[in-house]
């Protein structure tokens, strides 16, 4: 049984290298609210991230959804309009998030744009960090 679990474990975090991305939008929130997804504890001075239901759930769900293969991984998130690049960890689901959504913290969007602008048009893709 134990052999199965590991197998199944290792699995699933491999398909995480196949680099899911996308052209969406990027948001931000603000980690520091409270635990994220993964079991983490986050500033939102961190440069981390949270993904759609989808996304997060998309490389394998497992009963413990801190241990989701997605945790710990990382975006590299392109602002479409001013070509600036930012390389967040996967810490967290976004709810609200449809599936080519990332919500940034204030520290990641800045380098994308200044908050005040709420939402930006993107690239990012997953890989390890």
């Amino acid at each position: 049984m134990s052999f199965l679990r590991v197998c199944l474990c290792f699995v699933a975090s491999s398909m995480v290298f196949t680099g899911a991305h996308g052209s969406g939008k990027a948001t931000y929130y603000n980690p520091s609210d409270g635990l994220g997804a993964c079991g983490f504890l986050n500033s939102d001075s961190e440069k981390v991230a949270a993904v759609s239901p989808d996304t997060y759930d998309r490389y394998g769900k497992l009963p413990n959804p801190n241990d989701a293969p997605i945790c710990r991984k990382c975006a590299t998130v392109t602002s479409r309009k001013s070509g600036a690049t930012v390389t967040v960890r996967i810490v967290d689901k976004c709810p609200g998030c449809q599936t080519k959504h990332i919500d940034l913290s204030p520290a990641a969007f800045k380098k994308l744009a200044p908050l005040h602008l709420g939402v930006i048009p993107v690239d990012w893709y997953l890989h390890d960090c």
